[in-house]
């Protein structure tokens, strides 16, 4: 089973009803991590990395940034044009876009990852950051990576790496400083995300 496919498959199935999930989880939980990251910004220019729909993406154009969405569904792609926003498809692997950004915001996103290929896409950001940028992500709390299915997209599995805390700020150290983290939990509690702010490293 392709990781890579079999996710893309899920979210192509259901563009309306995760534009709808994401919209509410944003306004719930992720108000503050907006915040801080536009606070954070030196420059207009935003690279939403996996940017699902666009909800992010949508209160950062708001907020006076001039974005670019990136995700590898073409639903979700589809979803972001619809809200006026400008979007391509896009591959977190093999992404090389020519020009630097004043922030990338990855929430949820890696997590559909294998561990393994994180390395790598954490260097592929930080070379499309300016040496000033700001780096946003958020993954969720736990361990081991693994096809899951959900009741509220029947018929579909996502991949999901699910990470601690100390491992995941091991992945980021040799390409990122953390500047601020912060957990956030789901109403129920069985979900936890982790989210970070980061400035890249200098060698």
């Amino acid at each position: 089973m392709n990781y890579k496919s079999e996710t893309i498959a899920a979210y192509d199935a259901y563009p309306d009803r995760f534009d709808q999930e994401f919209e509410q989880h944003m306004l719930r939980h992720n108000s503050e991590h907006i915040r801080r990251f536009l606070a954070a910004l030196r420059g207009p220019r935003v690279l939403d990395l996996g940017s699902g729909p666009g909800n992010h993406a949508a209160a950062f154009v708001h907020a006076g940034c001039d974005v670019l969405c990136g995700d590898l569904s073409v639903a979700m792609i589809e979803q972001c044009r619809k809200k006026g926003l400008e979007a391509e498809v896009l591959d977190l692997e093999t992404f090389e876009l020519g020009r630097r950004f004043n922030g990338v915001w990855a929430n949820a996103c890696l997590l559909h990852l294998p561990k393994k290929q994180i390395p790598g896409v954490l260097d592929r950001i930080r070379r499309h950051l300016e040496p000033t940028g700001v780096f946003a992500c958020g993954v969720k709390e736990g361990e081991g990576e693994r096809f899951e299915s959900d009741v509220d997209y029947p018929d579909t599995q996502r991949f999901f790496s699910r990470y601690t805390d100390e491992e995941f700020r091991a992945l980021l150290a040799p390409t990122f400083l953390v500047e601020h983290f912060e957990r956030t939990s789901s109403p129920s509690g069985r979900t936890v995300f982790l989210k970070y702010l980061a400035h890249p490293r200098h060698s």
